[in-house]
């Protein structure tokens, strides 16, 4: 890849988790909806209930499929992959340090972390930020549910602007340095409309203007990382 964002959409039903393997859908929202590990307000909703019923009947037997009628949300994907000169070794630790999300973020976000003190990443470690859209300041939860030291981590949203939002984040060793892979999936109030005039244009302003920081940073430190191309 190039590094520049690719964006495209697919179509997610809540229903379709428990047909996929364990290890696929463990970092789903929706999934973990189904499971009953949200927190007290997300459970009461009725599309909640409707899909922990369906996966309690699935797992149960009581029905063959579990392609039951849950409303389908249309869910929207970038992704974008970036090469850099350091080994995995500086290049994970990087991105596994939160307060580092402040360096990839462009100023007009105004973004800020609310957690107080050190923040330990770990699968269900929960993150809190505000940032501004548009002048409007929103706040943001997410969650780690994914953690594979020196190989992935998935956040994913708790509560924010976004219907939905899942980052699935890589790291591979390759020629001396790391390929950086991302999976953003997302759904936006509005659909596919709101997506195509501003949110998909939006990301990829930020994922451009994160690759710009990231080979600044990596480039200063692999002049310090002997035997780097």
């Amino acid at each position: 890849m190039s590094g520049i964002p690719e964006v495209h959409a697919i179509y997610f039903r809540a229903g379709d988790s428990i047909a996929q393997s364990s290890k696929e859908w463990n970092g789903c929202r929706q999934h973990r909806l189904a499971r009953g590990v949200e927190p007290p307000e997300a459970k009461r909703t009725a599309g909640h209930l409707k899909a922990v019923a369906e996966i309690q009947n699935c797992r149960s037997g009581v029905i063959d499929s579990c392609h039951a009628e849950i409303p389908r949300v249309k869910i929207h994907t970038l992704d974008w992959q970036l090469w850099l000169p350091a080994p995995i070794d500086t290049v994970f630790p990087f991105f596994a340090n939160a307060r580092n999300l402040d360096l990839l973020t462009p100023a007009s976000l105004h973004f800020r972390i609310l957690n107080p003190g050190p923040i330990t990443m770990a699968a269900g470690t929960r993150i809190a930020y505000r940032i501004k859209v548009r002048g409007i300041p929103m706040r943001w939860e997410s969650e780690i549910t994914v953690w594979e030291p020196q190989t992935r981590f998935v956040d994913d949203q708790i509560r924010g602007p976004y219907r939905y939002w899942s980052h699935d984040h890589r790291f591979d060793k390759r020629d001396g340095g790391t390929d950086v892979t991302d999976r953003v999936s997302y759904a936006v109030p509005g659909g596919t409309l709101a997506n195509f005039l501003f949110v998909a244009r939006n990301l990829r302003n930020i994922f451009e203007y994160r690759r710009q920081k990231l080979i600044e940073i990596f480039a200063k430190q692999a002049q310090r990382l002997p035997g780097l191309p």
